[in-house]
């Protein structure tokens, strides 16, 4: 059995519990920007393949009390690194400070636990050198206030790198952000048309179709503990086994209607890689148009966008321009429509937004902090 810390972004919490707690993963508690659980290796496959709105899962290796770097040292070689680390492995040590923490360098930090990693393996192998060849270990040091949580990455790259987006595009939207607002804007995906007007490299309309054809966000990727070698293997494999044939079984569903569509060129050649890369190319139909004159659907719709604001592109004219005439356009369907909008900016009129919204959550795109306002629907 293993100790989980699963890492989100702020106000992702509550999502990612419940995408653990449907995988039946048992969690134990929540905390600004993590989820803690426990489980076994199976669990530990199925977080990183499903989990849509998390950014890594840790294993929990030691909890302990230091106050300086002398206890860090003494609990990090109390942990049992010889059971855990290859003689060949390449081990990274990364370090979080807390603003409260008592030991306030992290890259001293770092540098006595990796010392005490090698001092450890050393006296219970017999060794004196570590080629660190072989397969990554990279272990994060969590130290807050009195105390430090020693934490072995699972997977490498962040789980928000799906391995579909290798052409991002201009100020990009991280794929684990766009999960969330698809899940926060609740979709009913056989009653609306979900529509990404500024769609740029595509990444809402994939994830979304992602989700409705039952495709693991981790399929096309690989993860470090894969290679742990006190891990079984065919764990993972059976796993995404069982992955890829959810996915063909998605494939053979209806599609629901994904529109993506931008004003720009460029970005749709981009979005049209990235679908096709994704598997998605059948279930999106992504087209350029001008997001001040869009033609009515035909049924209900979401507009779920991630919009060219004036911090990330272009002038602020030029998105209080396009932003009031996106709204104009809607106020002129027929059909019923809600919108959900992301923004780094607190004063809507800035943007030419004048429509009231309804409510609004506060996210983060990466390190930079965003509110999801959600509008319509009346």
């Amino acid at each position: 059995m293993f100790s989980f810390q699963v890492s989100t972004g702020f106000g992702l919490e509550s999502l990612a519990r419940a995408e653990m707690e449907a995988l039946g993963v048992k969690v134990l508690s929540v905390a600004n920007g993590a989820v803690f659980a426990e489980g076994n290796a199976r669990d530990l496959a199925k977080m990183q393949l499903w989990l849509r709105t998390a950014e890594r899962v840790y294993l929990v290796l030691s909890r302990f009390a230091a106050q300086d770097f002398d206890d860090l040292f003494e609990g990090m070689t109390a942990i049992a690194w010889e059971d855990i680390i290859p003689g060949d492995a390449a081990i990274g040590v990364a370090c979080g400070l807390a603003g409260n923490a008592a030991i306030t360098s992290a890259r001293s930090a770092q540098s006595i636990g990796k010392r005490a990693i090698i001092d450890r393996l050393r006296a219970y192998s017999g060794r004196e050198f570590f080629p660190e060849s072989g397969e990554a270990y990279r272990v994060m040091l969590d130290i807050a206030a009195g105390s430090v949580a020693v934490l072995l990455d699972s997977c490498g790259d962040g789980l928000h790198r799906r391995g579909y987006r290798l052409e991002p595009g201009a100020a990009p939207l991280r794929e684990t952000t766009a999960a969330a607002m698809i899940m926060l804007a609740d979709w009913k995906s056989e009653q609306e048309i979900v529509w990404d007007p500024f769609c740029g490299s595509g990444t809402i309309a994939i994830e979304a179709a992602m989700r409705e054809a039952d495709i693991a966000p981790g399929l096309m990727r690989y993860f470090s503990s894969e290679y742990w070698s006190f891990l079984d293997h065919a764990i993972f494999e059976n796993e995404r086994l069982e992955a890829r044939a959810r996915a063909e079984a998605g494939a053979a569903r209806p599609a629901a209607i994904i529109r993506a569509s931008d004003i720009s060129a460029e970005a749709i050649s981009i979005a049209d890689s990235n679908i096709r890369r994704a598997g998605v190319g059948g279930r999106i139909r992504l087209f350029k148009a001008d997001a001040r004159s869009l033609a009515q659907p035909d049924k209900s719709a979401l507009f779920l966008t991630n919009p060219p604001y004036g911090e990330r592109l272009g002038d602020e004219e030029e998105t209080a321009e396009n932003l009031s005439g996106f709204f104009d356009s809607l106020e002129q369907f027929r059909v019923p429509w809600r919108a959900a909008l992301l923004s780094p900016e607190r004063d809507l009129a800035r943007l030419g937004i004048t429509k009231r919204y309804g409510k609004n959550r506060k996210l983060y795109n990466g390190k930079l902090r965003v509110w999801l306002y959600f509008f319509g629907g009346e």
